[in-house]
């Protein structure tokens, strides 16, 4: 009998300490869980790298229209990427090649044209007159001489039969006067000046 009393008791005590502690447990406050953070929540990420496999495709991103507004601000140009540039009011010098200079026009001028030769005595006494006709009036009668013996072809076109012979030219090249023999300078001038040729 007493053994089992004590059996009995044994068991009541180990049911009141029991209920002891579910009353003290009953009698705290209850503090709130802590809220749970994405840190707490995603699971520890190991050390080692994580490998992909290489079979992944990348996210699709999907185009949208853009609206008017978008279409209008992304086709205007912005000032700070395309800054004006200066007006420039000079134009710039442009090195052109230049052109030669078209040969001067010689100007027409009478002429006196002797047909004779160096060894002739009448074309001897001649050779002073034309060197002072060709000095007084540089540049407004033309003073040529042709030696028919060294050259006689150059005399040919002209038709010389006796020299010295002077063949006197207006300016426009036409043959105005023909004289054979000696002629002193200041008949050459009277003959220019009497076909109206002025020197």
């Amino acid at each position: 009998m007493k053994s089992n009393y004590g059996r009995v008791l044994a068991v009541f005590m180990l049911l009141a300490a029991i209920a002891g502690v579910l009353a003290l447990k009953s009698r705290r406050p209850e503090t709130p869980a802590p809220p749970v953070t994405r840190e707490a929540a995603a699971p520890a990420q190991p050390d080692t790298p994580v490998t992909v496999a290489q079979n992944t495709k990348p996210p699709v991103h999907k185009m949208t229209q853009p609206t008017d507004q978008e279409r209008k601000t992304a086709s205007a140009p912005s000032p700070e990427a395309h800054p004006p540039k200066p007006l420039n009011t000079t134009a710039p010098a442009v090195s052109l090649p230049k052109a030669k200079p078209a040969p001067a026009k010689a100007q027409a001028l009478p002429r006196l044209l002797e047909l004779g030769a160096d060894k002739c005595v009448p074309c001897k006494m001649m050779q002073p007159v034309l060197a002072e006709l060709r000095q007084e009036y540089t540049g407004k009668l033309q003073v040529d001489f042709i030696d028919v013996w060294k050259d006689p072809s150059a005399g040919e076109p002209y038709g010389v039969r006796a020299i010295p012979m002077q063949i006197f030219f207006d300016a426009d090249g036409k043959e105005i006067y023909r004289h054979t023999g000696f002629y002193p300078k200041e008949e050459i001038l009277a003959t220019f000046r009497e076909y109206g040729v002025a020197l």
